[in-house]
């Protein structure tokens, strides 16, 4: 059992913005006593340490820095999320319950905790345990920073909340959470999706959202599919990475609202079919890799002679659409994209040169 008090002390100082003189000040100490606790040479009585406690918005516990309790505490949570994932509701907010009579102003049993309340609320469709869910990540914004897991922000606290009073039936308060914790349209889906499908809104507000939503889905799906396809191509996996390139490429064709028009989608398109000739061309497919290149070709040649780069010919752009414009990082003309995604991907290789040569012919 080990104390931290002296880097605690020192480390919530900071966080909350004060010098050591404020601190001292508030306390009614010397600024030189403040400095001999942050060193380690001098301990704190219990009263100071009391006082600090509550400036800090943090239990005497944490303060302290038993490890023993630490311990404790990561247990109990850890036992709350198990009877959670189990379905156990009652018993998770019990044991909550406890873990907060332990740990009051502990960020991550109050979070813990309201997150227990908030799933049982989602499941059984109890508003009381949506607002105590409330309560308590209200609790936990205040207690931030103490937060030490990245995938926890007060994003994630304001998003868990606006859906505890979409729970509650609170609609239009969820709906004003949501705008305004929305860091890069993160939360564009479920608003777009709340004031389409609800009877009290106009859908012609759901529009900007869901496009917003829809574009940027569209985007990650792509990354993440690339993402897909470079990893199993360095496995050595060039069947699945071909695989993962047709799931796109129908993605893709699935999204133009006529087939047979060059659009927007087949700058992506050729792409991936260069791709799967050189997936192909690494099975040992010589003929078939020919083929997926010229397709490549086809389209990469009709997109650059006539370039659309809006959304008439694109599913799901809503509103007006004559001014929207799509940017991407693949370049103005998609013959030279290909050639140098070809010249990355097999090192002047002989699909490269047979692209070359057909774009000196």
């Amino acid at each position: 059992m080990t104390l931290q008090i002296s880097e605690n002390i020192r480390t919530l100082r900071k966080q909350h913005g004060l010098m050591q003189e404020g601190l001292a000040e508030a306390l009614g100490v010397s600024t030189a006593a403040v400095s001999k606790w942050e060193r380690g040479t001098a301990t704190p009585e219990l009263g100071y340490i009391a006082q600090m406690a509550e400036i800090f918005e943090v239990s005497i516990d944490v303060l302290v820095g038993y490890q023993i309790q630490s311990g404790n505490r990561e247990i109990l949570e850890k036992k709350i999320y198990e009877l959670g994932r189990q379905k156990e509701f009652e018993e998770a907010v019990k044991l909550a319950e406890i873990a907060l009579a332990k740990y009051p102003n502990h960020f991550s049993t109050v979070y813990t905790a309201g997150m227990a309340y908030m799933i049982k609320g989602a499941e059984i469709g109890d508003k009381s345990a949506f607002r105590r869910a409330v309560e308590l990540f209200e609790r936990a914004g205040l207690l931030l920073h103490q937060n030490t897991k990245q995938e926890i922000s007060e994003y994630t606290i304001q998003k868990y909340t606006a859906q505890c009073y979409l729970g509650m039936g609170q609609v239009d308060k969820g709906i004003e959470i949501l705008k305004k914790h929305n860091p890069n349209g993160r939360n564009d889906a479920m608003i777009g999706l709340l004031y389409a499908s609800r009877q009290e809104y106009r859908p012609e507000e759901a529009e900007p959202y869901l496009v917003n939503a829809f574009s940027s889905y569209v985007l990650e799906l792509i990354q993440t599919t690339l993402g897909y396809y470079h990893y199993y191509k360095r496995k050595g996996d060039y069947a699945e990475a071909m695989n993962t390139a047709d799931w796109m490429i129908e993605y893709l064709q699935a999204l133009k609202i006529d087939r047979t028009k060059i659009s927007y989608p087949d700058k992506m398109i050729s792409l991936l079919y260069a791709n799967k000739a050189h997936m192909s061309d690494l099975l040992g497919g010589a003929e078939q890799a020919e083929e997926y290149l010229k397709t490549a070709w086809d389209l990469a040649r009709r997109f650059d002679a006539n370039p659309d780069n809006g959304v008439a010919n694109v599913r799901f752009f809503l509103g007006d659409i004559s001014e929207i414009t799509l940017f991407d990082d693949i370049g103005i003309s998609v013959t030279d994209a290909v050639e140098n995604r070809l010249e990355e991907e097999e090192e002047g290789g002989r699909l490269t040169e047979l692209w070359r040569k057909w774009k000196r012919d």
